[in-house]
């Protein structure tokens, strides 16, 4: 199960986001858990653990944090992996042999 945040104030764009994810789940046999939220501070105070956030950029107080006017309660401003395997980057260089070096 793939636990996944949707953080989007339109409830019109909601519902859609919320259909794509049934549908994909249907059709991939993948289980996304979606979990909901109209707007970012709900998001962020929030204490759940996600695997994946699908997040409207263009909600104001989210835009105020991805350039740097806000910083969420004291949260540190950089964002890691959670797993470094998760990484298509990282699959990609185990995948290849190191030779010749």
């Amino acid at each position: 199960m793939v636990r996944c945040a949707v953080v989007e104030d339109e409830r019109e764009n909601r519902d859609m986001l919320r259909d794509y994810i049934f549908r994909f789940n249907r059709e991939k046999n993948i289980l996304l858990w979606p979990f909901f939220y109209s707007d970012a501070a709900d998001f962020l105070s929030s204490a759940e653990e996600y695997d994946l956030v699908l997040m409207d950029i263009r909600i104001p107080a989210v835009a105020d944090i991805i350039v740097g006017k806000v910083n969420p309660s004291g949260r540190i401003v950089d964002t890691f992996l959670k797993d470094n395997h998760a990484s298509p980057s990282i699959r990609n260089n185990y995948l290849q042999k190191c030779e010749n070096y």
